[in-house]
């Protein structure tokens, strides 16, 4: 490039560009005169965890500033992220200590964990402040990608500082739990016509969920049996609100009010809600809109709603987890996304490589194939030039390369002594290595494995089979600085499949060494009617053995004190317990292996009758059972026997998760819905105050054998989510905050009533 091109241009000029290519790392652009140049990543937006394809799409025409004038052979460097408002300068405005904010880890340090709460700003929760226990690592607690909730204890914008305390918000929410406990002993006593599990539930979401925003909520609604407790449900939350009944009056207010949320009925009486859009964006800019109307009116406007600035769309009657969701949208500062009736294709297409290997994993064929359908998909989403999965032998310990990728030719010679590298650490330490300055900051560490292949950057994460890791997946690129933080996520992706392919022919060659009669149904429903009748002469037997020890106990009190008598009977309990557990696991089995038996399910029955089995041993392990349904719950279709044991796992779940962090307040709450948009409308949802489960492991929890209880059997989700898709339903993690909460949604098609 001439020199007098390169005095065009200054550094901190503004540019419009046209985007020609995005890729992965980043954007090419050209310049009106023609000038190329390029945009990195990392200067696309102030947000820590996107792809490029989410901000700008070819063709699109961008500002941004010059950061860096182009040298021989290179492209002037631009910044469309320096043309944004610096999101650290809201947070003084937003935020103040004490404030309550939800945000998603981008990283940990072994001093805590980094959680972005705004695009382009995070905090750290330090060590000590991650929960109410000694924690000796962050990991124990949080993962990158979990959602978690914290206090601000500090806020120095100047310095870009924020602290965070996921501990004072655990020891909040106690706080208020027995507040709550305490105001629900006086109305028992004073009150009791109230003790009613709704009123209950609004009370503690009261309490937990109380919003302080930046501004007044202003809803629109012309029926005053709506607006009025509407607003006093607002005002509850601790939110400034008022209503109007007509667009004259509620254009007329809004010239002399300033509103943060607006909730719009776009039904009025002989008015179009929309129309206030329509002429009042002025008047509306710095507001964020949710409209409201019955299902049938929003499905006929979806367009008109498309082409507006609303940010949530809320159908009637009013479901007010929804209204508290999108104010703690609006509370969270971050950036509102327009309301789409349909997701947009950026996110599809980032995702197809992983979908594509995903479908290759169920398709089956040889381990070798699958394998290398991975690491090839992976190297070509990551642009790496080499995949290497490594194992190790449990047995002589020697490292070897199960499948390669890419056109690296590796010395495997230095295959020896790679115990001593880094792919000993991720294998035998359970540990993630991403290093992109190899080998100038980190030669020695890595000289081992520099002498199987050349690379500059490189990642490596553990493959995990169960509980035991005898794999490591390792990217390599030739250049340095080649990875950006995101592609560990794509690696830690990929090695989830690459396990379940692991997982899956272990499996399949466990199978086969099993006599084959156990695969036929009828010969293994027969042999299960054998072990039922042995099992229940045991179970007899010990139960006879309880009431003998408990008869002598009676008759003869002295008997309580000779040496192991109170062993026997602990004993004999146990195994009561275990052989009704392993009939049960039986009974799962062959559930499995029968028809599913059509019919008609009355959800709200089946449930209340799992509850009732359950809440025993909700007391033992002091967590309490709070059952809301759906009044006009329509039938399901299905097997009521297959629901009630799906049912029974995941409250059993939920009360052995919250009882190993919670010695009291443990609390489950089962509720069912009926959402008219779906095609699966009935649907239940399991909320426990237990410690969440890690973002990552969403979709591993329901593989069979896997567990995050250490002595867990692995069976319960497996088992139930077999039973739900058998009744033509879908089971999975609807949302979790560590270490907080976990919600299961099952969603189950309706009966077809002739």
């Amino acid at each position: 490039m001439s020199s007098q091109r390169k005095s065009a241009f200054n550094v901190g000029q503004g540019v419009d560009a046209i985007v020609e290519q995005v890729f992965p790392f980043g954007v090419f652009v050209r310049l009106t005169d023609g000038t190329q140049a390029y945009i990195r990543r990392r200067e696309l937006s102030w947000a820590s965890s996107f792809e490029p394809l989410e901000i700008v799409q070819e063709g699109d025409r961008v500002q941004a500033i010059i950061i860096k004038l182009p040298e021989t052979g290179k492209h002037m460097e631009l910044s469309h992220r320096a043309t944004l408002a610096d999101p650290w300068d809201k947070v003084a405005t937003m935020y103040r200590v004490g404030s309550v904010v939800q945000g998603t880890v981008i990283s940990i340090r072994p001093y805590g964990a980094f959680v972005e709460i705004l695009p382009g700003v995070d905090g750290l929760v330090p060590l000590d402040q991650l929960a109410t226990w000694k924690v000796e690592r962050p990991e124990d607690v949080v993962w990158v990608e979990d959602t978690v909730e914290a206090v601000i204890t500090r806020i120095d914008a100047k310095q870009r500082n924020v602290r965070l305390s996921v501990r004072k918000r655990s020891l909040q929410i106690a706080k208020a739990a027995k507040a709550l406990e305490k105001w629900k002993r006086l109305q028992a006593r004073h009150e009791p016509e109230i003790q009613d599990d709704t009123q209950a539930r609004a009370l503690d979401e009261h309490i937990r969920d109380r919003l302080v925003l930046n501004g007044k909520i202003l809803v629109v609604d012309d029926r005053e049996d709506v607006a009025i407790p509407l607003v006093n449900w607002l005002i509850g939350l601790g939110c400034q609100a008022e209503n109007t009944g007509d667009l004259t009056t509620t254009r007329a207010r809004l010239k002399t009010e300033q509103y943060a949320a607006m909730l719009l009925d776009i039904d009025l009486s002989g008015e179009d809600g929309l129309d206030l859009l329509k002429d009042g964006q002025e008047d509306l800019a710095e507001t964020a809109i949710a409209v409201m109307s019955t299902p049938e009116w929003l499905a006929e406007r979806v367009l008109d709603i498309e082409a507006l600035r609303v940010v949530a769309v809320i159908s009637k009657p009013l479901d007010l987890t929804e209204i508290r969701e999108f104010l703690q949208a609006v509370n969270s500062g971050k950036p509102l996304v327009p309301w789409r009736a349909t997701e947009s294709s950026a996110t599809s297409d980032q995702q197809a490589p992983f979908e594509t290997f995903a479908s290759a994993i169920k398709r089956g064929g040889s381990l070798t194939e699958q394998l290398q359908s991975g690491l090839e998909h992976l190297v070509k989403a990551s642009k790496a030039d080499a995949a290497l999965l490594f194992h190790k032998s449990s047995t002589s310990a020697a490292i070897s390369v199960l499948a390669q990728a890419g056109d690296a030719m590796i010395h495997r010679e230095a295959l020896y002594g790679l115990e001593q590298s880094p792919v000993g650490d991720v294998i035998e330490e359970d540990q993630t290595v991403f290093e992109n300055q190899v080998p100038a900051r980190a030669e020695r560490k890595f000289q081992k494995l520099l002498g199987l292949l050349p690379f500059g950057s490189c990642i490596g994460v553990p493959v995990r089979m169960q509980e035991d890791t005898h794999h490591g997946l390792f990217l390599f690129a030739k250049t340095q600085n080649a990875f950006h933080p995101y592609r560990v996520r794509d690696a830690l992706a990929t090695a989830i499949s690459l396990s379940a392919a692991l997982e899956r022919d272990l499996l399949t060659r466990h199978v086969q060494q099993v006599n084959t009669l156990v695969l036929h149904g009828q010969m293994a429903a027969g042999m299960g009617h054998d072990i039922y009748n042995a099992l229940s002469g045991i179970e007899m037997r010990l139960r006879n053995l309880q009431n003998d020890c408990n008869a002598l106990q009676i008759n003869h009190s002295e008997v309580v004190n000779i040496s192991g008598f109170a062993n026997i009977k602990a004993e004999a309990e146990a195994l009561t317990g275990a052989t009704s557990e392993l009939r049960t696991t039986i009974g799962l089995f062959q559930q499995m292996m029968r028809p599913g038996q059509g019919g008609l399910v009355d959800v709200n029955t089946v449930l209340g009758r799992s509850a009732a089995l359950m809440r025993s041993t909700a007391r033992r392990s002091r967590v309490k059972i709070q059952i809301e349904r759906f009044s006009d719950l329509p039938a399901a279709a299905g097997n009521p026997a297959a629901l009630q044991q799906v049912f029974l796992n995941l409250m059993l779940n939920a009360i052995q998760h919250v009882s190993s962090i919670k010695a009291e307040d443990g609390m489950l709450m089962v509720g069912t819905t009926f959402d008219t948009s779906s095609q699966r409308p009935v649907q239940i949802r399991f909320t426990d105050n237990g410690p969440g489960i890690h973002k990552v492991l969403w979709e591993r929890i329901f593989a069979l054998g896997f567990s995050t209880r250490p002595k867990g059997s692995g069976l319960g989700l497996y088992f139930a989510r077999n039973l739900v898709e058998s009744l033509g339903g879908t089971i999975r993690v609807e949302r979790s905050v560590v270490p907080f909460e976990t919600t299961f949604l099952i969603s189950l098609p309706a009966a077809k009533l002739e």
